[in-house]
């Protein structure tokens, strides 16, 4: 999704800009329509502990927060997601099964182009690690020169829990397509993490193409954390 225009000054940025509005249009072009190419991005936030217990803010309505609870206490299965989401490229495909109710297109059969996920380190609010790492290292030092003027009373004192940052990891899903069925990326994304609980194989994403019944297909994930990321357009290009 790299794109130089990005990279550009304001100024710059805004003689491109006047350029292409400069340029002959077809009178039919729209920038929906005619888009050849989107990629969508979902975040889920995976945390080992209960939400009552560790809260990302920040996170609030920007992400699927999977917490203890929602997963059952286990970890996600991130390589059977990955094997899962290879099964959802490809093209002509009809995708019924992940295709919402109030779809407006004739058509069930898009085009995916490419679907990945990965996953890295998250640690929710401790964006500054040196000093989370350097409150831990006073507090246990505190807690040895403590030690020894008195074991018993100072034990509980040396858990420094509060000021390390609680092990989480951000697992993204990317897709890219010529474009989307009605609600297909969530509808997709709720069948990933039921694949990454272990409730339902890779192959199931192989099945649920096969049988094109919406029914059969674990629920919707939630619309926090869906984001249109990239939009290419055939005939227009800096």
């Amino acid at each position: 999704m790299e794109n130089k225009f990005y990279h550009l000054s304001p100024s710059e940025q805004q003689q491109v800009l006047q350029h292409q509005q400069e340029q002959p249009r077809h009178i039919d072009w729209n920038a929906r329509f005619s888009a050849t190419k989107r990629t969508y991005v979902y975040r889920m936030i995976h945390l080992p502990v209960a939400t009552e217990e560790y809260n990302i803010p920040f996170e609030h309505d920007r992400a699927w927060i999977l917490d203890r609870k929602s997963t059952g206490g286990g970890q996600m299965n991130i390589k059977a997601m990955q094997e899962a989401a290879s099964y959802m490229v490809g093209n002509g495909i009809d995708y019924s099964s992940f295709r919402g109710k109030s779809c407006q297109r004739s058509s069930p059969v898009v085009n995916v182009l490419s679907a990945d996920v990965s996953c890295t380190p998250y640690y929710g609010n401790y964006t500054d690690f040196a000093a989370a790492n350097m409150m831990t290292m006073i507090n246990d030092d505190f807690s040895q020169h403590n030690k020894k003027i008195t074991s018993s009373e100072n034990e509980s004192s040396s858990v420094t829990t509060g000021t390390q940052p609680i092990p989480a990891s951000l697992i993204t899903f990317t897709i890219s397509g010529d474009s989307f069925v009605y609600r297909q990326v969530r509808n997709m994304v709720g069948c990933l993490v039921e694949i990454g609980k272990g409730k339902l194989q890779p192959t199931h994403v192989k099945d649920l193409l096969e049988k094109r019944q919406r029914k059969l297909a674990p629920a919707m994930a939630p619309a926090h954390g869906l984001f249109l990321v990239d939009v290419e357009h055939g005939d227009f290009s800096f």
